[in-house]
C-alpha cells in the first residue's frame, strides 16, 4: 500500500472529476457503446502516456521510407 499526501489526493480527485465529465458527455451522445471508470480514472494524461510508452516528439512523419 502506498502513502498518499494531501496534495496528491487533491490531484487524484481533480483527475477523476475530469474523467467523469468526459465519460458523462460521451455517454450522453448516444453512441452504440458507453464509457466507464477503471483503475486509471484518476491518472493524469502524462502518467497514462508513460504507461503506454509514449515518447513526445516521435511522430510517424519522422519515420524513414525504405
Amino acid at each position: 500500500l502506498r502513502t498518499v499526501t494531501g496534495v496528491q489526493r487533491v490531484l487524484f480527485r481533480s483527475n477523476f472529476k475530469k474523467t467523469a465529465k468526459f465519460i458523462e458527455e460521451h455517454n450522453a451522445q448516444g453512441h452504440s457503446y458507453t464509457l466507464g471508470h477503471n483503475e486509471f480514472s484518476d491518472w493524469t494524461e502524462e502518467e497514462y502516456n508513460k504507461l503506454l510508452g509514449y515518447k513526445p516528439g516521435k511522430r510517424n512523419s519522422e519515420a524513414r521510407v525504405v
